[in-house]
């Protein structure tokens, strides 16, 4: 309502367009960010710094960020939005993450935080600077491994597998995608089943 006389202020603040994203500031006409593009420099939760995007897959993109908190480098691993509006999937990844967190073995990549309180949800896992056994392979003559280089390769996995089921921990996506390689030739094992856990629920 307005005074007689006079008149009405056009002082409405513009709203962001709609599209895919995160809003992160409703009054800001930038407000939104594609999760899949998180640009360098992108700061999540005055912590995480982006430094660049690591792949993506079906569950969503992982970025290599700079954690000022502790100093180090680290994995996020970004949740989608479809899949943070779907609280079966939400519960689920929370179990698994939770689940993750408690194991703690060289040939295993570490996770160490869900985080689903923030606008951003994303899992905070140790970085592991080396290759995937798929892409090794690929480098590979003739697209396979030497028999003793697949010896080193299984028993490593195989630690990494019986420690996990000691924990009642099984991986429930084994595959050489899922499989790293380290520069000095550590195995680690990743993603036990998370994605598979969304794509149930």
């Amino acid at each position: 309502l307005t005074s007689p006389g006079k008149k009405e202020s056009a002082t409405q603040n513009p709203q962001p367009e709609t599209g895919s994203g995160t809003r992160l500031n409703a009054g800001n006409l930038y407000g939104r960010i594609n999760l899949e593009k998180l640009p360098k420099g992108h700061l999540i939760d005055d912590r995480y710094e982006i430094i660049r995007k690591l792949g993506q897959g079906s569950f969503g993109a992982v970025y290599l960020a700079y954690d000022r908190e502790m100093e180090i480098q680290k994995a996020l691993k970004i949740i989608p939005e479809a899949v943070t509006h779907d609280e079966e999937a939400m519960l689920s990844l929370r179990k698994e993450a939770a689940i993750m967190v408690k194991l703690n073995h060289k040939n295993i990549v570490r996770v160490y935080d869900f985080h689903h309180n923030r606008e951003i949800k994303y899992i905070d896992m140790e970085y592991v600077d080396g290759i995937s056994l798929a892409g090794l392979k690929l480098k590979q003559k003739d697209k396979r491994f030497p028999e003793e280089e697949v010896k080193k390769y299984a028993i490593q996995i195989a630690e990494g597998l019986a420690y996990a089921h000691n924990q009642r921990v099984i991986h429930k996506d084994i595959k050489p995608q899922n499989i790293m390689r380290t520069n000095d030739g550590t195995i680690k094992l990743m993603d036990f089943g998370i994605a598979e856990t969304v794509h149930s629920s």
